[in-house]
């Protein structure tokens, strides 16, 4: 579904879920930036997306 009107992106998530801690070689926590927790792959997340922003557009 396509709907010119909408402008902005709806969405839910926190910032913070975004960030995550990872624990890698040489034995150090690094932050990085990723999708949510939660969604199996970046398609599920897109979908999401496009289904908060369509509802709540």
């Amino acid at each position: 579904m396509i709907n010119p009107s909408v402008k902005t992106v709806y969405d839910p998530c926190p910032l913070e879920s975004y960030f995550q801690w990872v624990w890698d070689y040489p034995g150090a926590w690094y932050v990085v930036v990723a999708i949510p927790e939660g969604f199996k792959s970046r398609d599920a997340f897109i979908d999401y997306l496009v289904k908060e922003t369509l509802k709540n557009g």
